[in-house]
């Protein structure tokens, strides 16, 4: 899915947080709610799943997104 938001954004991903989150300025708009999670790996798969893992575990995943 493309991004219909009419003004650019940020997409972050700290990996000390450990949550992938879009901002527009400072405002924030979308976030996986992955946070406390530091040194999650954001990761894409050969299907062409995102997902935030940590320790083998699938944290979030934009298959299961909504």
């Amino acid at each position: 899915m493309i991004s219909t938001h009419p003004k650019p954004t940020n997409l972050e991903f700290p990996t000390a947080d450990g949550n992938l989150a879009m901002y527009d300025g400072d405002k924030l708009i979308w976030s996986t709610n992955t946070a406390g999670n530091p040194g999650a790996e954001l990761t894409l798969t050969p299907e062409g799943e995102l997902q935030i893992v940590k320790g083998g575990t699938t944290l979030w995943s934009s298959k299961g997104a909504k």
